[in-house]
């Protein structure tokens, strides 16, 4: 009987030590006055994903179903989804004004806990850009200088490289980030949610909402 309770344990404690390794998120864009280009890999246990080729198998498989069905059941789709708006335009919503300062604190303390989960060990922009006005120009040079500064207080690997072209129209803008997400984090701050008085009284109003 020993082993059974071994195995049990072991099937309880390995998914949550899978929990501990992080996600990474490998993004790489670039944006030109005539290009757009962009990639991105996920790794996680050494396994690395290109979430583009699901996309663009996807989108093949979507044009070749399209072209093969008929133009009745297209009729009889577009029917189905008049009824049911009708139906959905004669229901009365509960939601009301009132009921949002419910929502505000679980949502805050969501979104401060889940920004604990994310995390930045490698962020650049390098941007080149020009307006036919030199003055559009330079108001935009300081917006992003201004901007830059706020998010390198926030992610300290943060770095940007600004050049503004005053003597011709110009547009290249291109962002290497490398992003790291704690999965484990990520379940700590719906447990929080979940547990807290404010999370429970929100969850209690989003289903008599949706009951009603």
């Amino acid at each position: 009987m020993d082993w059974i309770l071994y195995l049990l344990l072991a099937l309880i404690v390995l998914p949550l030590l899978l929990l501990f390794f992080p996600v990474k998120i490998h993004l790489k864009a670039r944006v030109g006055t005539e290009a757009l280009e962009h990639s991105i890999r996920i790794n996680w246990l050494g396994i690395t994903v290109n979430p583009e080729r699901f996309s663009r198998s996807d989108k093949g498989k979507k044009k070749e179903k399209k072209e093969s069905e008929p133009k009745k059941a297209e009729s009889k789709k577009n029917k189905k989804k008049e009824e049911t708006t009708k139906k959905k335009g004669k229901g009365k919503s509960s939601f009301s004004i009132k009921q949002i300062p419910i929502f505000l604190n679980p949502v805050r303390q969501l979104l401060f806990d889940l920004w604990k989960a994310v995390d930045f060990p490698l962020m650049k922009i390098n941007a080149a850009f020009g307006f036919d006005d030199p003055a559009n120009t330079g108001m935009a040079c300081g917006f992003m200088y201004g901007a830059a500064g706020v998010v390198n207080h926030h992610i300290p690997s943060f770095k940007y490289n600004v050049s503004p072209v005053f003597d011709d129209r110009k547009l290249d803008f291109s962002v290497s980030s490398t992003i790291r997400i704690k999965l484990y984090r990520i379940v700590f701050a719906a447990l929080h949610v979940l547990y807290s008085k404010d999370g429970r009284r929100a969850i209690w109003a989003a289903w008599k909402m949706r009951s009603n």
